[in-house]
């Protein structure tokens, strides 16, 4: 029997997550030690996540919105058909999605960091949510890409500098853009508000595009983690 027919696989949503770490709490030997809690949680998703880029389940959508399944469980996270969720419930399911979210991507960062550091080469990862604040515009400028790219390289290589700004302006107009545009379009079809699909991402500090530095600083001092903001279509070369 594998892992994803056995009793104990569950979905690695918010509610998926919750009901595996009740199952699987934080083992007794290591519960003491700092920040215990939090890297047990990153072993449980990484146990839930297992495996899932060769499941081959890539493309079955569901029949409104045409959002994955996994996607519509995760943004009706907490929710009820039995009533209409209070402020304060929308709120608290908002929070649990984001932190998930948050956890997870900690995760991807902490995963390219380790394999940048054993083989010693180097690793790029960009990545949009989707969803754009309400009522903002769906252009590049107003989009943030979420990058790793390895410090040591950037360190040791200004001239990549400009390398990552391109990498990243290419996928913020002309991937993360279109993509947003699909996002959107799918949440109308679905009946989904844009306050419902919201991330708690950390947000590049907007300035005037000619002032921006190509690699802004990392979220924060010693992470590998870069929020590179877009910029208006073509003013990149």
């Amino acid at each position: 029997m594998d892992w994803q027919s056995s009793p104990y696989s569950r979905s690695p949503t918010v509610s998926g997550f919750l009901e595996a770490l009740a199952l699987f709490p934080c083992p007794e030997n290591i519960a003491t030690t700092a920040e215990s809690n939090k890297c047990w949680k990153s072993a449980l998703i990484s146990l839930l996540a297992h495996d899932l880029h060769t499941d081959g389940n890539h493309f079955p959508l569901d029949g409104k919105g045409g959002f994955h399944p996994l996607t519509v469980e995760h943004y009706h996270t907490g929710t009820s058909k039995y009533g209409k969720s209070t402020q304060t419930t929308k709120y608290q399911n908002w929070q649990a999605r984001s932190e998930h979210i948050e956890l997870i991507l900690r995760i991807i960062l902490d995963l390219c960091t380790l394999l940048d550091r054993l083989t010693g080469g180097s690793t790029v990862f960009l990545h949009h949510p989707g969803a754009v604040p309400p009522k903002s515009s769906i252009t590049p400028q107003m989009l943030n890409a979420h990058v790793y790219a390895n410090p040591k390289v950037l360190a040791e290589h200004p001239e990549l500098h400009a390398v990552i700004a391109q990498i990243s302006q290419l996928f913020t107009s002309h991937y993360a853009t279109p993509l947003a545009e699909s996002f959107a379009t799918s949440c109308y079809r679905a009946g989904w508000s844009s306050s419902s699909t919201q991330q708690a991402y950390p947000q590049a500090n907007r300035m005037d595009d000619s002032k921006l530095p190509l690699v802004p600083p990392p979220i924060t001092p010693g992470s590998s983690h870069f929020v590179i903001p877009g910029r208006p279509m073509d003013t990149l070369h």
